[in-house]
């Protein structure tokens, strides 16, 4: 009985690392020059008409390593395409941990999002990346590409789960 409750506890912790990694299921904007290191994080690809919670971090970096966080008090983003401009923001920072935004994109396409970190009205660091707005999921089928990865991690979910839980044959 103790093996099998061992057993389980460490299948829910090597299943862990898949459920809580880094951004969740989202990915990141990242870009480190000598003296920064920018991590704007997302949990979901950005979808028109679906919420995307947005993280913004600048790190310092010395002598080529990532630090502490970077002081700066506020910071300006826009996601915007040529005179477009689908969000805006001035969002302070707060006392403790990250800046979030939610965001939710009216219109497909391809943007550019720019984030100017502010410290005390004088600009820190400012950058931009490209990025695309893609048709909502619920409009269109499941990505091809995704399917055979989700099929693996739960066939091996399963199979480690048949092999804790099964009773031992007798003899």
């Amino acid at each position: 009985m103790k093996t099998r409750w061992i057993m389980s506890l460490a299948l829910v912790i090597l299943t862990l690392p898949v459920v809580a990694s880094g951004h969740g299921v989202g990915t990141s904007f990242e870009r480190q020059t000598d003296e920064f290191f920018v991590d704007i994080g997302f949990d979901r690809d950005f979808q028109v008409g679906e919420e995307t919670l947005i993280d913004f971090s600048l790190f310092s970096v010395k002598k080529g390593k990532v630090e502490d966080l970077a002081s700066f008090t506020k910071l300006i983003y826009s996601i915007h395409s040529g005179s477009t401009i689908l969000a805006s923001r001035e969002i302070t920072k707060p006392e403790f941990g990250k800046v979030f935004e939610t965001v939710t994109p009216k219109k497909r396409g391809n943007w550019v999002l720019t984030v100017d970190f502010i410290n005390d009205d004088a600009s820190v660091y400012a950058t931009s990346f490209d990025m695309d707005i893609i048709p909502s999921a619920k409009a269109q089928p499941i990505a091809a590409s995704n399917t055979p990865l989700f099929v693996i991690i739960i066939a091996c979910i399963a199979t480690a789960a048949y092999f804790v839980f099964r009773r031992p044959s007798s003899l």
